[in-house]
């Protein structure tokens, strides 16, 4: 469970620490004007080890710095791998940090497991000890709370790459649990719940830009983040748009005075009497909050008959002219094609042999090869000619062409070549339509052809190759 931490002693007997992480080394921002140095400003360190939410990211850290004036911080590293030359841990982010008070830094090391310094001991025991003492009892104004602990929640999505359709659905499914949990809310002052907590994250979450994606649209310099009311939403989900503004209007000030969970530092921490009020709160909006919710759950279910009509139009129109699309090919192939590509692929030959005893002429018509279709490094070779492929879409056509009936389903993709990991739900198309692109021009065809069309689409989307070729010693 516990990083290794590995140390040497200085001539001083005080504790250095050698470099483990990639930051360390250099100077990190930890705060507006509070700058870092692990390797020279800390003398000890402390490190827990976490499993990141999927395995293919690595490793978390918690770490702990003892500073040489006695300060203690505290940094988060996400999503790290270990270098195996340097045996250094890195991220392609920066780690992010705060400094901590001597009681705070000795709970970490007690909840982690660690041997507790006299010092932190001491400290810890002082805290305690305050915590009895009898306090007036304060009440502070939701606007403290706003100003304090700001609801908005940065995340790790870039804006452009959000799918609104799918937080939409996440939002109503957040929102009917809020207003379960008021509806069975017994008066008592609490934090969230992990459940009720997802309405923070959906509803306020900021999204972080593409300057090169903001330039090309805009004039004004780029935001680092932004709101998800504030991103770029279509036509059709402007009425989603205007609940989630209201949404937010109603639950801004009291879910910023409910926290997760209780932090150790009493000024950032709500009082019970505080949640409760928050909890009061809430529940007057109930019923504004059930409305809000029956709209939403009305647009999202227009919003998605309204894609299935559109999908099941297109699969209709797709699926009539499945059955010509080989058709179309060699016909391209042997018009279009052939002066597009400046090649004329021959499609029968003729053999002539001539008898010793007969002095006859014998024609014998051969049927062609269809051409080979040979897989190389970063591409592929189709007819003699070579072309560029790399990443999921050169294993998904790989795949494809290995397949049975030259034929795959979407889960097949999803499980062979993103081993089942949650992807995006235009993924897969985005990675057909590449191949796509390819095969066009590796075939010499029009926009008008399709040499893999869908067979179906939604949950049960399939494609097929739809060009004659054989594979190389396959």
């Amino acid at each position: 469970m516990f990083g290794k931490r590995r140390e040497s002693k200085s001539p001083d007997q005080k504790v250095r620490i050698e470099q483990s992480f990639r930051f360390e080394s250099v100077k990190t921002r930890i705060a507006p004007g509070t700058w870092f140095v692990a390797l020279n400003d800390a003398i000890d360190r402390w490190v827990v080890t976490l499993n990141a939410s999927y395995d293919f990211l690595g490793k978390s850290f918690r770490i702990l710095y003892q500073l040489k004036d006695d300060r203690y911080l505290m940094l988060q590293y996400e999503c790290c791998q270990l270098n195996s030359a340097s045996q250094i841990w890195e991220s392609t982010e920066p780690p992010r940090g705060r400094g901590i008070e001597p009681f705070e830094a000795a709970h970490f090391l007690m909840q982690s497991g660690f041997d507790v310094p006299d010092q932190l001991a001491d400290a810890w025991d002082l805290w305690e000890q305050k915590q009895r003492e009898p306090k007036e009892p304060e009440v502070r104004p939701f606007s403290f709370w706003v100003e304090k602990t700001p609801v908005f929640m940065k995340t790790g999505i870039l804006s452009h790459e959000l799918d609104l359709v799918s937080n939409s659905d996440e939002v109503a499914h957040y929102l009917a649990i809020l207003i379960r949990s008021l509806n069975d809310w017994g008066g008592e002052g609490r934090h969230l719940t992990n459940e009720e907590l997802g309405m923070k994250y959906k509803l306020f979450g900021q999204y972080k830009v593409d300057p090169n994606r903001w330039r090309s649209k805009w004039d004004d310099p780029p935001p680092e983040y932004l709101n998800v009311i504030d991103l770029d939403w279509p036509s059709e989900l402007l009425n989603i748009r205007d609940i989630y503004s209201q949404l937010q209007n109603l639950l801004l000030e009291p879910l910023s005075c409910l926290p997760h969970y209780r932090m150790l530092t009493s000024d950032q921490n709500p009082t019970e009497e505080e949640m409760k009020r928050a909890w009061e709160d809430l529940v007057t909006k109930k019923d504004n909050l059930q409305s809000l919710y029956i709209d939403l759950n009305s647009e999202i279910r227009k919003l998605k008959e309204a894609i299935a009509i559109k999908e099941l139009e297109e699969a209709q129109i797709e699926s009539r002219s499945v059955d010509q699309v080989s058709e179309n090919i060699d016909s391209e192939l042997l018009t279009s094609g052939a002066e597009t590509c400046g090649e004329v692929t021959s499609l029968s030959t003729s053999h002539t042999t001539f008898a010793n005893d007969e002095s006859k002429i014998e024609t014998l018509s051969e049927q062609p090869e269809d051409p080979i279709l040979e897989f190389l490094p970063g591409g592929y070779r189709f007819n003699g000619r070579d072309f560029s492929l790399s990443g999921k879409p050169y294993a998904l056509f790989e795949l494809i062409a290995n397949s049975k009936h030259r034929t795959l389903t979407r889960q097949e993709a999803l499980d062979e070549v993103w081993n089942g990991i949650a992807v995006q739900d235009n993924t897969v198309n985005q990675t057909i339509s590449t191949i796509r692109g390819s095969l066009r021009k590796c075939l010499c065809l029009t926009d008008k052809v399709d040499p893999i069309p869908a067979l179906d689409r939604g949950e049960n989307a399939a494609w097929r190759l739809e060009f004659k070729f054989q594979l190389k010693n396959g």
